[in-house]
């Protein structure tokens, strides 16, 4: 019986050991003092954290004890490559480990303009400018993408210890118009849509509109294709004034010709004919009367200077005549000088009731805009959809 005690104590006290040496700190990596060995651990340069089978035993230099063996180091520093180091741990020697870390290439993107969203392998890395960003060697592909300019896709090829800089300029899919209209409350559509407040620097999407200009009192809107250019502001005057003194100038010296002047041809035509010929009937008049004028002096000194009764019958007969004939004449030139009158003041209210508006578009110039001033240089953005002939 005692026997059996005894075995069962020894038993209980060999399990008890056993249980401790499994249980006690660092035996995965470090048994006891007689048999760890110190490894010194550092990197190039410091402050790197090392790592065994994914646990952070320490930030270089700093000291580390373990049994021999063989260990996989894992370095890691932000802005330098990850590197794996396999040691050997050998009884007896106390271990100095240094580690040559590599740093990782700066990626510097800047665009013009700036603002532009940055893929790195189809991952977002953040808006222009970029300044500092890093990624494992070798080859990747980058993209760059802004709302209304073309996207630029590169490829970039990440060497250790070589910096990358990128400075690339967007290439625009909008233009500018500068709209100059008269008078000022006139309305102005491009491709139907009514463009409101300023029309000055309107930002459009190349291409091909239409555009029309009008006024409530002016009869006929204008029309005209634009074409707008990406990275270039068209200048236009558009007039449509109320009153303008060209056609009433030109009408007031020769009639008709303000109507010609404005595009209408043949309504001018007709009322320069019509004017020409009041003018005809007036010289011909003027010229009648004169003449009855001269026949009536005539007929007077004849009658003044009349001997006898019956010369001065005969002569008071003319003179009875000659007045009643420039009577007639006069009459005949104060009708046709109402006649050219009237005609010469409808061309004339006319031309400047009807035809007094400048109506036209006149491109002023083109100008193309530096990239960088595309920004600065915008006023309006219109996203105006444009009509194909298809």
């Amino acid at each position: 019986m005692l026997f059996r005690f005894m075995y069962f104590l020894i038993g209980a006290l060999s399990l008890s050991t056993t249980t401790f040496a499994q249980s006690s700190p660092g035996t995965s990596l470090s048994q006891t003092d007689s048999i760890i060995h110190k490894v010194i651990i550092n990197s190039t340069p410091t402050g790197a954290e090392v790592f065994i089978k994914d646990s952070l035993y320490g930030i270089t230099p700093f000291e580390l004890k373990l049994p021999p063996g063989e260990y996989l180091l894992a370095f890691r520093k932000a802005g330098f490559e990850d590197t794996e180091k396999l040691i050997t741990i050998i009884d007896g020697k106390t271990q100095i480990i240094i580690d040559e870390l590599s740093a990782i290439p700066e990626i510097i993107i800047h665009t013009i303009p700036k603002g532009a969203d940055v893929y790195i392998d189809s991952a977002f890395a953040g808006r222009t400018p970029i300044d500092s960003f890093y990624t494992q060697r070798g080859k990747h592909e980058v993209k760059i993408s802004r709302e209304g300019y073309e996207d630029i896709v590169t490829d970039i090829n990440v060497v250790p210890g070589k910096n990358i800089y990128k400075s690339l300029s967007l290439k625009p899919k909008f233009g500018f118009l500068s709209l100059k209209v008269s008078p000022e409350d006139a309305q102005v559509f491009i491709e139907g849509t009514k463009i409101t407040g300023s029309f000055s620097k309107l930002k459009l999407n190349s291409g091909q509109y239409d555009l029309k200009v009008m006024h409530h009192s002016v009869k006929n809107s204008f029309t005209k294709r634009i074409t707008i250019f990406p990275g270039v502001a068209l200048e236009l005057n558009a007039p449509l004034d109320r009153f303008s003194v060209t056609a009433g100038l030109y009408s007031a010296l020769v009639p008709g010709t303000g109507q010609i002047f404005d595009g209408s041809y043949i309504k001018g035509g007709i009322e320069f004919l019509i004017s020409a010929g009041a003018g005809y009937l007036l010289y011909s008049a003027v010229e009648k009367r004169n003449d009855m004028d001269l026949e009536f002096n005539r007929a007077a000194y004849q009658y003044k200077t009349a001997s006898t009764e019956p010369a001065a019958v005969a002569a008071r007969e003319r003179l009875s005549a000659a007045a009643v004939k420039l009577r007639e004449a006069r009459n005949k030139v104060t009708m046709t000088l109402a006649g050219f009158g009237a005609a010469y003041v409808v061309t004339l209210i006319d031309a400047l009731i009807f035809h007094s508006t400048e109506r036209h578009i006149t491109i002023e110039k083109t100008t193309a805009i530096p990239l960088k001033d595309l920004e600065s240089y915008s006023d309006q953005n219109y996203n105006i959809k444009m009509k194909f002939p298809f």
